[in-house]
């Protein structure tokens, strides 16, 4: 019921409409929302994938340079980044924090604009109130989150960060830094394996590793999602700050 309340609150153009609630029982109510038909950026990311050569792909930070190139684009990264960016600063000004950034939380409508979605661990909390439960998904948790400290909406930025990486390399967030693949374990087997083979993890937890990023990533953008990612969350910019960043970026793809 939490979710759909939260769901329900809500009305903003990159967060997944509520539509209403179904139910066979009472304790089994499902969330109803709008048709995102164009999956979620994370199946976009994996048939990418597919593509061994760069220029042979069409999703890219900036829009390709020749009109026919571009013709074939569907969107960029940038856009995709505004549109959740737009999203959590929205969240951010209700003092929601989403918990769960992540591609396969951001679904893609009709035309490409980007949404924000999956409300399951969401919460809304009072002013200047920081939580201390270890929740979301762990590749893309803030280290504060990790280490069970307390933590506020800066701790979505950093989850922003690593979503910047996860669009950049088309994988998950330390998959080249980390020893042992995470991927299909349970969030609790997960924590298990942080403590005894993920050593990268705790090494995120300390501060000592943060996601990659490729050399095609525009310097600009780079040096936004490493502010994202920086340890110390009073470092990181807010998520307005972030959507006036890529506004900018927008304007000048070239810098």
């Amino acid at each position: 019921m939490r979710e759909i309340r939260l769901c329900a609150r809500l009305n903003h153009q990159n967060i997944v409409p509520f539509v209403g609630i179904a139910w066979s029982t009472l304790v089994d109510l499902a969330v109803l929302s709008d048709l995102m038909p164009r999956g979620d950026v994370h199946e976009l990311l994996q048939s990418e994938r597919r593509f061994e050569r760069v220029q042979n792909r069409r999703f890219h930070w900036r829009r390709a340079a020749s009109s026919k190139q571009a013709a074939d684009e569907m969107t960029t990264k940038t856009s995709v980044a505004l549109d959740v960016g737009r999203a959590v600063s929205y969240l951010h000004d209700l003092s929601i924090i989403h918990r769960d950034l992540k591609a396969k939380n951001v679904l893609l409508s009709a035309s490409f604009e980007a949404k924000l979605s999956d409300f399951g661990i969401s919460r809304v909390t009072k002013l200047d109130e920081t939580m201390t439960a270890n929740v979301g998904t762990i590749a893309w948790i803030a280290p504060e989150v990790l280490t069970g400290d307390r933590y506020t909406t800066k701790a979505d930025i950093y989850s922003f960060g690593a979503f910047l990486s996860e669009m950049d390399t088309l994988g998950t967030p330390y998959a080249t830094e980390t020893s042992t693949t995470c991927e299909g374990f349970s969030n609790a087997r997960i924590a298990i394996l942080v403590g005894i083979h993920c050593v990268g993890f705790f090494l995120v937890s300390q501060g000592q590793l943060q996601p990659s990023f490729t050399h095609n990533m525009p310097p600009t953008l780079l040096a936004l999602a490493r502010q994202c990612l920086e340890f110390h969350a009073s470092e990181r910019p807010s998520a307005a700050q972030v959507v006036a960043a890529l506004e900018a970026f927008l304007h000048n793809p070239r810098d």
